[in-house]
């Protein structure tokens, strides 16, 4: 399903939410193992050296997000989410 979103010429911002998809999705199926706050960082082309670290209140709203929002609608999710990082 996460495959079927990805693209290549996808924005940093929106390769972010992608990524905190995935976390989402790790800590509601495998709670055994996963869980907790997440932390997430984005790393620039330009300055791969400086991580720009996505707040913890923006990441708390993506994952409500990501609750509230059916899988068909998974590509509307992700533009959604990125909105929220920016």
């Amino acid at each position: 399903m996460i495959d079927s979103v990805f693209d290549e010429d996808m924005g940093l911002h929106h390769l972010a939410a992608l990524a905190s998809l995935v976390i989402y999705g790790a800590k509601k199926y495998c709670p055994q193992y996963c869980g907790g706050s997440t932390d997430l960082f984005m790393l620039p082309r330009k300055y791969f050296w400086d991580t720009l670290p996505v707040d913890k209140r923006k990441l708390e709203n993506l994952e409500e997000l990501f609750a509230d929002k059916a899988p068909e609608k998974l590509i509307e999710l992700i533009g959604d989410a990125a909105k929220i990082i920016k």
